[in-house]
């Protein structure tokens, strides 16, 4: 990448001298695929020549790769990080250009043409902790020591939380009310599944732990870490956006009854692909280029995560069948499946579509028997996916599912309940017979987690408010 100096003196500003060479690495980046979680390839730490070759890797290798060029031609770079989501499993690492107005953060490949982003707006932060060259004394490691039953940035030195630069903080005294073991230091935990995460630590003083800069709306769990385990040292909370304390405590006199739709919330993405298909039409046609179709059926609101099943009342056989996404739409769905009278089985045929080029999702994703696998065609002006039957047939039923996570009750999958009680209890199991779940004798006021034995890996905590689910 051949930079004029010419070119970067003539920016008054750093932020448009980082956003112009932004775009610059972001074309050389524009197809760097982003592995993270249990599909990270465990990159170490490379040289920028290596880092300049690197087509797949996980937010940290990227983020280097950025630090180093930006550094190189004097915009001053660091990497802040996310040890793990307040709400979802993994973390994050992130470019921040560092001036005095505070962080500017970005990501790599940038998709959307500004620069101050580092998350999705329904991630929640609890910790945010920035690379230093520096020593910095006040570090966890120094305090206390190695500790190699603790994640790893407890154990870096060069690291200062700065969750402060980037949202609003509280400092809370937690009592100690559990009879734990006896030690100086206390830790803030988020939960991933079944398991609490450490994410931020704080002293121990007088059977109170102090917390600094911890985030609001966020499900903490305050505990003493030792090489022997963790424990927790009082109940779940959760600070109030005007700092106050809300402690999660399972009530078991007060009993209830509730109603169960999903495993884990829906992320805004996913809703987003769902709502895509409204406009989107059936057609039929004697032709492979669709003149003149036949227009059988438009979609007019959202489809939802359920299979959708359409009447056909056309008489006239079609050998040519297909779903024409609205424009813009990209022509997301999971799966399509086309009819004869009298026949439960779907019909089989060529795969159809207009032009695609976005890697595994291709066409015959609509047609594989995979609910979450899907069709994703990257065309502005409709965009479709159909089928060549071979020759004329009379369609009698259309069914069809919008892209989706499967996180929804599937009937004939088995589920377990559990509630927080200072350890995950089981409130029983039972296979789905409908799209809900109905679990009775429910302790209140607790936080819960439903997990699915029959398929799936994603799972979140829930607590149970007015009659609904509320995602944490």
């Amino acid at each position: 990448m051949k930079i004029s100096g010419d070119t970067l003196s003539s920016f008054q500003k750093l932020d448009d001298a980082a956003l112009w060479f932004t775009r610059k690495q972001n074309r050389l980046k524009r197809k760097f695929q982003i592995k993270f979680g249990s599909n990270s390839a465990a990159i170490p730490d490379l040289q920028f020549s290596n880092l300049t070759f690197l087509t797949t890797g996980t937010c940290d290798n990227i983020s280097r790769y950025s630090v180093m060029a930006n550094r190189a031609i004097a915009i001053p770079t660091t990497i802040d990080f996310v040890p793990h989501w307040g709400n979802f499993a993994s973390g994050h690492s992130w470019v921040a250009i560092v001036d005095d107005e505070g962080p500017l953060p970005f990501n790599l490949p940038i998709y959307l043409d500004t620069l101050g982003r580092y998350k999705r707006e329904e991630n929640v932060v609890p910790k945010i902790y920035r690379e230093t060259f520096s020593f910095n004394k006040q570090s966890h490691v120094f305090k206390r020591g190695y500790c190699d039953f603790l994640p790893g940035c407890f154990n870096n030195a060069h690291i200062i939380d700065v969750t402060n630069h980037y949202l609003e903080t509280f400092n809370v005294d937690i009592p100690k009310t559990f009879k734990v073991t006896k030690s100086k230091f206390a830790y803030v935990a988020v939960v991933d599944k079944k398991r609490w995460i450490p994410v931020g630590w704080g002293d121990m003083k007088k059977s109170k732990a102090n917390f600094k800069d911890l985030t609001a709306n966020c499900v903490y769990l305050p505990m003493s870490v030792t090489k022997n385990g963790m424990q927790a040292i009082n109940r779940p909370f959760v600070i109030s956006e005007n700092g106050d304390i809300r402690y999660i405590k399972a009530d078991r006199t007060n009993l209830q009854t509730v109603i169960l739709e999903r495993k884990y919330p829906m992320r805004a993405h996913i809703a987003r692909y769902i709502d895509h298909m409204i406009k989107g039409q059936f057609q039929f046609a004697d032709n492979s280029d669709f003149k003149n179709p036949t227009k059988v059926y438009t979609i007019d609101k959202s489809p939802g995560v359920y299979y959708n099943e359409i009447p056909v009342r056309i008489k006239k056989k079609y050998r040519f069948v297909r779903y024409l996404g609205r424009n813009w739409s990209d022509c997301h769905v999971a799966e399509i499946a086309f009819y004869e009278k009298n026949n439960e089985e779907p019909l089989k045929g060529e795969v159809l579509s207009s032009p695609w080029n976005t890697g595994s999702n291709g066409p015959d994703k609509a047609f594989d028997g995979n609910d979450l696998t899907f069709v994703h065609i990257w065309q502005i002006e409709e965009p479709w996916v159909g089928l060549d039957l071979g020759k004329p047939k009379q369609i009698s039923k259309i069914r069809f599912v919008s892209r989706n996570d499967k996180n929804h009750i599937v009937p004939g999958n088995f589920y377990e309940l559990f509630y927080w009680d200072n350890q995950w209890i089981s409130l029983g199991r039972q296979t789905a017979t409908s799209y809900k779940l109905v679990f009775e004798s429910v302790p209140s006021d607790c936080l819960f987690l439903l997990q699915n034995h029959t398929e799936g890996k994603e799972e979140r905590i829930f607590t149970y408010e007015n009659g609904e689910q509320v995602w944490w």
